[in-house]
Protein backbone atom coordinates (compact mmCIF):
# COMPACT_ATOMS: atom_id res chain seq x y z
CA UNK A 1 0.00 0.00 0.00
CA UNK A 2 0.92 3.67 0.01
CA UNK A 3 3.54 4.79 2.51
CA UNK A 4 2.10 7.24 5.06
CA UNK A 5 3.46 10.77 5.16
CA UNK A 6 3.19 11.41 8.90
CA UNK A 7 2.68 9.65 12.24
CA UNK A 8 0.30 11.24 14.75
CA UNK A 9 0.13 9.61 18.19
CA UNK A 10 -2.35 10.29 21.01
CA UNK A 11 -0.11 9.34 23.90
CA UNK A 12 -1.34 7.69 27.10
CA UNK A 13 1.85 5.76 27.89
CA UNK A 14 5.58 5.56 27.27
CA UNK A 15 4.95 2.40 25.20
CA UNK A 16 2.65 4.34 22.86
CA UNK A 17 5.19 7.16 22.49
CA UNK A 18 8.00 4.70 21.82
CA UNK A 19 6.02 2.68 19.25
CA UNK A 20 4.92 5.77 17.31
CA UNK A 21 8.46 7.11 17.41
CA UNK A 22 9.76 3.81 16.05
CA UNK A 23 7.27 3.90 13.16
CA UNK A 24 8.35 7.41 12.22
CA UNK A 25 12.01 6.44 12.44
CA UNK A 26 11.59 3.31 10.29
CA UNK A 27 9.55 5.08 7.61
CA UNK A 28 11.60 8.30 7.70
CA UNK A 29 8.49 10.41 8.24
CA UNK A 30 7.63 13.05 10.86
CA UNK A 31 6.09 11.95 14.14
CA UNK A 32 3.78 14.37 16.01
CA UNK A 33 3.15 13.21 19.60
CA UNK A 34 0.04 14.52 21.38
CA UNK A 35 0.36 13.91 25.13
CA UNK A 36 -3.02 13.04 26.68
CA UNK A 37 -1.87 11.88 30.14
CA UNK A 38 1.35 12.84 31.89
CA UNK A 39 4.06 10.38 32.84
CA UNK A 40 7.26 11.34 34.64
CA UNK A 41 9.07 9.19 32.08
CA UNK A 42 8.27 11.75 29.38
CA UNK A 43 10.59 14.28 31.03
CA UNK A 44 12.97 11.95 32.89
CA UNK A 45 13.67 9.02 30.57
CA UNK A 46 16.43 9.75 28.00
CA UNK A 47 14.64 7.89 25.18
CA UNK A 48 11.33 9.66 25.79
CA UNK A 49 13.06 13.04 26.00
CA UNK A 50 14.85 12.37 22.71
CA UNK A 51 11.60 11.42 20.90
CA UNK A 52 9.80 14.53 22.16
CA UNK A 53 12.64 16.99 21.64
CA UNK A 54 13.38 15.75 18.11
CA UNK A 55 9.71 15.75 17.01
CA UNK A 56 8.95 18.49 14.46
CA UNK A 57 5.84 19.42 16.47
CA UNK A 58 4.61 18.48 19.95
CA UNK A 59 1.10 18.82 21.38
CA UNK A 60 -0.12 18.92 24.99
CA UNK A 61 -3.69 18.37 26.16
CA UNK A 62 -3.81 21.56 28.27
CA UNK A 63 -1.98 24.71 29.35
CA UNK A 64 -0.68 23.21 32.62
CA UNK A 65 0.85 20.37 30.64
CA UNK A 66 2.28 22.72 28.02
CA UNK A 67 4.08 24.79 30.65
CA UNK A 68 5.36 21.68 32.46
CA UNK A 69 6.88 20.15 29.33
CA UNK A 70 8.28 23.37 27.95
CA UNK A 71 10.03 24.04 31.27
CA UNK A 72 11.43 20.50 31.47
CA UNK A 73 12.26 19.86 27.81
CA UNK A 74 13.06 23.34 26.51
CA UNK A 75 11.01 22.96 23.33
CA UNK A 76 7.60 24.47 22.40
CA UNK A 77 4.27 22.65 22.59
CA UNK A 78 0.90 23.43 21.00
CA UNK A 79 -2.30 22.86 23.02
CA UNK A 80 -5.25 20.86 21.69
CA UNK A 81 -8.10 19.35 23.72
CA UNK A 82 -11.68 18.29 22.97
CA UNK A 83 -13.97 21.16 22.05
CA UNK A 84 -17.75 20.94 21.57
CA UNK A 85 -19.61 20.32 18.34
CA UNK A 86 -22.48 22.68 17.46
CA UNK A 87 -25.00 20.14 18.80
CA UNK A 88 -23.68 20.76 22.31
CA UNK A 89 -24.81 24.40 22.17
CA UNK A 90 -28.47 23.75 21.36
CA UNK A 91 -30.74 25.51 23.90
CA UNK A 92 -31.76 23.36 26.89
CA UNK A 93 -35.40 22.83 27.84
CA UNK A 94 -37.11 25.29 30.17
CA UNK A 95 -37.12 24.11 33.79
CA UNK A 96 -38.94 25.37 36.85
CA UNK A 97 -36.79 27.14 39.47
CA UNK A 98 -38.95 25.50 42.17
CA UNK A 99 -38.05 22.08 43.55
CA UNK A 100 -40.24 19.59 45.39
CA UNK A 101 -39.87 16.01 46.68
CA UNK A 102 -41.61 14.87 43.49
CA UNK A 103 -39.39 17.06 41.28
CA UNK A 104 -36.08 17.41 43.11
CA UNK A 105 -33.01 19.38 42.08
CA UNK A 106 -30.83 17.00 40.06
CA UNK A 107 -27.04 17.28 40.07
CA UNK A 108 -25.69 15.03 37.32
CA UNK A 109 -22.37 13.54 36.29
CA UNK A 110 -22.03 12.13 32.76
CA UNK A 111 -18.90 10.13 32.04
CA UNK A 112 -16.79 7.42 33.63
CA UNK A 113 -15.91 7.47 37.31
CA UNK A 114 -12.38 6.16 37.87
CA UNK A 115 -11.15 5.35 41.37
CA UNK A 116 -7.71 6.80 40.59
CA UNK A 117 -9.19 10.05 39.22
CA UNK A 118 -12.29 10.84 41.24
CA UNK A 119 -12.31 9.11 44.63
CA UNK A 120 -11.38 11.31 47.61
CA UNK A 121 -13.48 13.98 45.92
CA UNK A 122 -16.71 12.65 44.46
CA UNK A 123 -17.69 11.15 47.82
CA UNK A 124 -17.65 14.65 49.31
CA UNK A 125 -20.25 15.75 46.77
CA UNK A 126 -22.44 12.73 47.52
CA UNK A 127 -22.17 13.44 51.24
CA UNK A 128 -23.09 17.09 50.74
CA UNK A 129 -26.16 16.09 48.71
CA UNK A 130 -27.09 13.50 51.34
CA UNK A 131 -26.73 16.03 54.16
CA UNK A 132 -29.05 18.45 52.36
CA UNK A 133 -31.58 15.71 51.60
CA UNK A 134 -31.55 14.61 55.24
CA UNK A 135 -32.57 18.17 56.15
CA UNK A 136 -35.63 17.86 53.93
CA UNK A 137 -34.18 19.69 50.92
CA UNK A 138 -35.35 18.06 47.64
CA UNK A 139 -32.10 17.14 45.91
CA UNK A 140 -30.39 14.08 44.45
CA UNK A 141 -27.24 13.23 42.50
CA UNK A 142 -27.17 11.00 39.42
CA UNK A 143 -24.27 9.25 37.70
CA UNK A 144 -24.41 8.14 34.05
CA UNK A 145 -21.43 6.18 32.78
CA UNK A 146 -19.02 3.41 33.70
CA UNK A 147 -17.70 2.88 37.23
CA UNK A 148 -14.05 1.71 37.24
CA UNK A 149 -13.82 -0.57 39.12
CA UNK A 150 -17.52 -1.38 39.11
CA UNK A 151 -17.76 -1.34 42.92
CA UNK A 152 -15.74 1.85 43.57
CA UNK A 153 -18.81 3.69 44.92
CA UNK A 154 -20.67 0.70 46.34
CA UNK A 155 -20.82 2.23 49.83
CA UNK A 156 -22.09 5.57 48.53
CA UNK A 157 -24.80 4.77 46.00
CA UNK A 158 -28.13 4.15 47.75
CA UNK A 159 -30.41 4.23 44.71
CA UNK A 160 -32.40 7.11 46.21
CA UNK A 161 -30.32 10.20 46.97
CA UNK A 162 -27.26 8.96 45.03
CA UNK A 163 -28.06 6.92 41.93
CA UNK A 164 -26.01 5.20 39.25
CA UNK A 165 -28.23 4.98 36.16
CA UNK A 166 -26.01 3.06 33.78
CA UNK A 167 -23.80 3.80 30.81
CA UNK A 168 -24.28 6.72 28.43
CA UNK A 169 -24.70 6.17 24.72
CA UNK A 170 -22.80 8.94 22.90
CA UNK A 171 -25.89 10.28 21.13
CA UNK A 172 -27.68 10.84 24.47
CA UNK A 173 -24.96 12.71 26.30
CA UNK A 174 -26.02 16.20 25.22
CA UNK A 175 -29.62 15.51 26.24
CA UNK A 176 -28.55 14.19 29.64
CA UNK A 177 -26.41 17.26 30.31
CA UNK A 178 -29.24 19.63 29.36
CA UNK A 179 -31.96 17.72 31.25
CA UNK A 180 -30.23 18.08 34.60
CA UNK A 181 -30.49 21.16 36.81
CA UNK A 182 -26.70 21.32 37.22
CA UNK A 183 -23.74 19.23 36.13
CA UNK A 184 -20.71 18.03 38.07
CA UNK A 185 -17.01 17.88 37.16
CA UNK A 186 -15.21 16.24 40.12
CA UNK A 187 -11.56 15.42 40.80
CA UNK A 188 -9.65 13.73 43.60
CA UNK A 189 -8.08 15.77 46.39
CA UNK A 190 -5.68 12.90 47.18
CA UNK A 191 -2.14 13.83 45.97
CA UNK A 192 -1.36 10.16 45.38
CA UNK A 193 -4.26 10.03 42.93
CA UNK A 194 -4.02 13.38 41.16
CA UNK A 195 -0.22 13.54 40.80
CA UNK A 196 -0.31 11.92 37.33
CA UNK A 197 -3.62 13.42 36.15
CA UNK A 198 -3.39 17.03 37.30
CA UNK A 199 -2.05 18.05 33.86
CA UNK A 200 -4.88 16.40 31.89
CA UNK A 201 -8.22 17.99 31.06
CA UNK A 202 -11.49 16.03 31.44
CA UNK A 203 -12.66 14.82 28.03
CA UNK A 204 -16.17 16.24 28.41
CA UNK A 205 -15.36 19.46 30.27
CA UNK A 206 -16.13 21.88 27.45
CA UNK A 207 -19.20 19.87 26.40
CA UNK A 208 -20.50 20.11 29.95
CA UNK A 209 -19.92 23.87 30.04
CA UNK A 210 -21.61 24.19 26.64
CA UNK A 211 -24.85 22.73 28.03
CA UNK A 212 -26.03 26.11 29.42
CA UNK A 213 -26.63 24.41 32.77
CA UNK A 214 -24.76 25.48 35.93
CA UNK A 215 -21.54 23.47 36.21
CA UNK A 216 -19.97 22.64 39.58
CA UNK A 217 -16.22 21.99 39.34
CA UNK A 218 -14.83 20.40 42.53
CA UNK A 219 -11.12 19.66 42.75
CA UNK A 220 -7.73 21.01 43.86
CA UNK A 221 -6.32 24.15 42.26
CA UNK A 222 -3.53 22.17 40.53
CA UNK A 223 -6.04 20.36 38.29
CA UNK A 224 -6.28 21.46 34.67
CA UNK A 225 -10.10 21.63 34.83
CA UNK A 226 -9.88 24.15 37.69
CA UNK A 227 -7.24 26.22 35.88
CA UNK A 228 -9.26 26.20 32.67
CA UNK A 229 -12.49 27.33 34.34
CA UNK A 230 -10.79 30.04 36.37
CA UNK A 231 -8.98 31.36 33.29
CA UNK A 232 -12.14 31.39 31.16
CA UNK A 233 -14.35 32.63 34.00
CA UNK A 234 -16.77 29.72 33.57
CA UNK A 235 -18.40 27.24 35.92
CA UNK A 236 -18.60 27.42 39.69
CA UNK A 237 -15.24 26.29 41.06
CA UNK A 238 -14.60 24.92 44.55
CA UNK A 239 -10.85 24.31 44.90
CA UNK A 240 -10.88 23.76 48.67
CA UNK A 241 -11.91 20.39 50.04
CA UNK A 242 -14.99 21.09 52.12
CA UNK A 243 -18.36 19.39 52.41
CA UNK A 244 -19.69 22.52 54.13
CA UNK A 245 -18.77 24.72 51.13
CA UNK A 246 -20.34 22.16 48.81
CA UNK A 247 -23.58 22.27 50.81
CA UNK A 248 -23.67 26.08 50.73
CA UNK A 249 -22.96 26.14 47.00
CA UNK A 250 -25.63 23.58 46.14
CA UNK A 251 -28.16 25.36 48.34
CA UNK A 252 -27.31 28.62 46.55
CA UNK A 253 -27.81 26.87 43.19
CA UNK A 254 -31.31 25.92 44.32
CA UNK A 255 -32.23 29.19 46.03
CA UNK A 256 -30.99 31.42 43.21
CA UNK A 257 -31.47 29.01 40.34
CA UNK A 258 -32.56 31.58 37.76
CA UNK A 259 -29.34 33.56 38.27
CA UNK A 260 -27.22 30.41 38.02
CA UNK A 261 -29.00 29.37 34.81
CA UNK A 262 -28.23 32.81 33.36
CA UNK A 263 -24.56 32.31 34.24
CA UNK A 264 -24.63 28.84 32.66
CA UNK A 265 -25.94 30.40 29.45
CA UNK A 266 -23.17 33.02 29.51
CA UNK A 267 -20.62 30.26 30.13
CA UNK A 268 -21.90 28.38 27.07
CA UNK A 269 -21.42 31.47 24.91
CA UNK A 270 -17.88 31.90 26.24
CA UNK A 271 -17.08 28.29 25.31
CA UNK A 272 -18.66 28.73 21.88
CA UNK A 273 -16.63 31.90 21.28
CA UNK A 274 -13.29 30.50 22.47
CA UNK A 275 -13.48 26.72 22.02
CA UNK A 276 -15.54 25.60 19.03
CA UNK A 277 -14.71 22.23 17.47
CA UNK A 278 -14.90 23.81 14.00
CA UNK A 279 -12.11 26.28 14.81
CA UNK A 280 -10.13 23.54 16.57
CA UNK A 281 -10.21 21.26 13.53
CA UNK A 282 -9.05 24.05 11.24
CA UNK A 283 -6.11 24.81 13.53
CA UNK A 284 -5.28 21.11 13.91
CA UNK A 285 -5.35 20.54 10.15
CA UNK A 286 -2.97 23.48 9.83
CA UNK A 287 -0.48 21.78 12.15
CA UNK A 288 -0.65 18.57 10.12
CA UNK A 289 -0.33 20.40 6.79
CA UNK A 290 2.65 22.40 8.01
CA UNK A 291 4.50 19.23 8.89
CA UNK A 292 3.55 17.49 5.68
CA UNK A 293 4.87 20.56 3.85
CA UNK A 294 8.17 20.28 5.72
CA UNK A 295 8.37 16.62 4.74
CA UNK A 296 7.67 17.30 1.07
CA UNK A 297 10.28 20.07 1.01
CA UNK A 298 12.93 17.91 2.73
Amino acid sequence: GDTPNLVYSFVYSFQCLRFAGWIGYKLHIPHIPHIADHSDAFTNDPEARKILIEAPQRIAIGENMRRHYEENLGVPFEVFHNDPEEEAFLPPPEVSPSFTPGKPFILRFCGSIFANLHLEGVEDVIQAVRNLANRGIPIRIEFFGTLCPHDCLIDWLDGKIARHLGKVSPELRFTLLKDSHANLVPASFDPQRYIHYRLSIPTKLTETLASSRPTLVYGPSCMEAVRFCQKEGVGTVIAERSIEILERTLLDFMTNYTEHVAKGERDAQTIRRNHSATALRKRFHGVLENNLGQKRAA
